[in-house]
């Protein structure tokens, strides 16, 4: 069983993914991790900007390192990228190859903690097109985001982790979005962007945080153990 990752969106989120999907594996042994294939690919257009101003179109992108992870020997694809998946019913579209969709599996580790309303930090795409709302209100949970003056802040944050220019005043600003948050009544708080994993260490906070980034990488665990129990018995469709 083979997992292929979409990455380069950006390449530190890519990292930050890869070392989550290692911590999740059970191992006592290298042979016991997963074959990964990533395609770390930094070229492929903004998403932020496509969706933003309409510049270039990522989607071409996805869809050729998509096919190349598939002709490569991947069985199902992932992208640890939030925003990405903005364009994931497009890419869907035009691959024939199983994705494990990043937003729906967050979203199904926020559902277990059984809360009434979830802050959510992210890029404008995931906020703006509303990825988690769509998933969410569905159960009547409530998403908070901040307001758009603090949403320069954290654009500002992903971009510091981008630029691998993270300090303490990044982690003082981000500390204080949480607050906002947690004052706006949020139960859990979404970190809806894979470069915050970044801005976490030393943060304090009485709420309980979803990564992303880990939440995919435990859903890639699981279903990478039931995709090889399926092969085993000859089933050769899995639904992610």
């Amino acid at each position: 069983m083979v997992v292929g990752v979409i990455g380069g969106m950006g390449p530190y989120a890519t990292l930050s993914f890869f070392k989550c999907l290692l911590d999740n594996t059970p191992s006592k042994k290298d042979r016991d991790h997963l074959h990964v294939i990533i395609d770390n690919n930094p070229k492929i257009p903004s998403r932020t900007r496509a969706f933003l101003f309409n510049k270039d179109d990522p989607v071409p992108a996805i869809v050729k390192s998509a096919n190349s992870l598939k002709f490569a020997g991947a069985d199902f694809l992932v992208m640890p990228c939030n925003s990405a998946h903005y364009f994931l019913e497009r890419v869907r579209e035009q691959v024939d190859i199983p994705f494990i969709n990043m937003i729906e599996k967050t979203c199904r580790e926020v559902l277990i903690l059984g809360p009434k309303s979830v802050g959510v930090l992210a890029g404008e795409v995931t906020v703006k097109g509303r990825l988690y709302e769509q998933f969410l209100e569905k159960y009547g949970i409530k998403v908070l985001q901040v307001s758009d003056k603090e949403q320069v802040t954290v654009r500002n944050i992903i971009e510091e982790v981008k630029n691998n220019s993270v300090t303490s005043n990044t982690r003082k600003h981000f500390q204080e979005l949480l607050g906002i948050l947690e004052e706006m009544g949020a139960d859990v708080i979404v970190l809806g962007c894979t470069e915050l994993p970044f801005v976490v260490e030393g943060i304090s906070t009485s709420l309980p945080i979803v990564d992303s980034a880990e939440a995919l990488a435990k859903a890639v665990v699981r279903n990478a153990k039931r995709f090889s129990e399926c092969i085993e018995i000859g089933v050769t469709q899995l639904n992610l």
